[in-house]
Formats: structure tokens, C-alpha cells, sequence
């Protein structure tokens, strides 16, 4: 018999599983979201745009209640890699959320993603969430 792996917390991947991960952040009870995250994991490139066009539109389909307007949240704490592919797919992310009037925001972007945002002058395009500076989870309530 085949034993299973016990399931991760919300920060934690397998990176060796997948390329690219896009998965919704289910919360903490007690830390409950401010606004719905999306936590992305491996390699941002060509192949894996599409993944992550369907899972943003996935979170904005989801019932937000008194999180409309907020934002939605791209934890890209766990990225190993990101290309201009990945960044195109970002910024498609972003149309689509500004489609239905939601601001995209980044958390955690690893040093070397932020390096390539500020090379393209995309901070302005992708704002880091407010309350993320050095914070592995930004978006749970203190």
C-alpha cells in the first residue's frame, strides 16, 4: 500500500510535483484573508500562462462578500523562475481583473522576479499589497 503524503500548509509547495502551481488560499480560521489570494508555485513561463489566466478567473468568479473591491492577491513567494511570458501573463491577469473592477495586487515577489519588475517598470502596473514587506503570508489579518 501506497502511503500518502501529508497535505501542506497554505505557504508550503512541492515544487518537484508541478512546474507551475496556481491554488487559492483556503485561510486560517482564526486569520481569516483580507481579500482572496492566489499562491503560485514553480515556473511562470509560456506553458504555464494559461494555468494561471484559469485560476484567476476561477478567483473572481468566487463569492467575495465584503472582500469586492479589495484585490486580489498573487503570492509569488514560491516562484523559481519568471520570463516575459510570465510577466505578459501577469499583466493579463491584471486586465482581467480590472475588467470587473478588482485591483491586482503582488506578495512576496522572490528578489529576482522584483529585480525583472523594476527593469520593465511594472511596479506602478503591479503594486506589491500593502501590508506585505518581508512577509512570507501578507494578506492574513493581524
Amino acid at each position: 500500500m501506497r502511503h500518502h503524503r501529508p497535505l501542506r500548509p497554505c505557504g508550503a509547495f512541492a515544487s518537484h510535483r508541478l512546474a507551475f502551481q496556481a491554488r487559492p488560499c483556503r485561510g486560517l480560521p482564526r486569520r481569516p484573508a483580507c481579500c482572496p489570494v492566489l499562491h503560485l508555485a514553480g515556473e511562470l513561463d509560456f506553458a504555464a500562462v494559461p494555468a494561471l489566466l484559469l485560476a484567476v478567473a476561477r478567483a473572481l468568479e468566487l463569492p467575495r462578500g465584503g472582500h469586492a473591491g479589495r484585490g486580489l492577491v498573487l503570492d509569488l513567494g514560491a516562484l523559481t523562475f519568471c520570463d516575459a511570458a510570465g510577466l505578459t501573463g501577469l499583466l493579463q491577469a491584471r486586465g482581467m481583473a480590472d475588467a470587473v473592477g478588482v485591483p491586482v495586487l503582488l506578495a512576496a515577489p522572490p528578489r529576482k522576479v522584483a529585480r525583472i519588475l523594476g527593469v520593465c517598470d511594472l511596479r506602478r502596473s503591479l503594486p506589491l499589497h500593502p501590508s506585505t514587506p518581508g512577509r512570507r503570508r501578507p494578506c492574513f489579518a493581524r
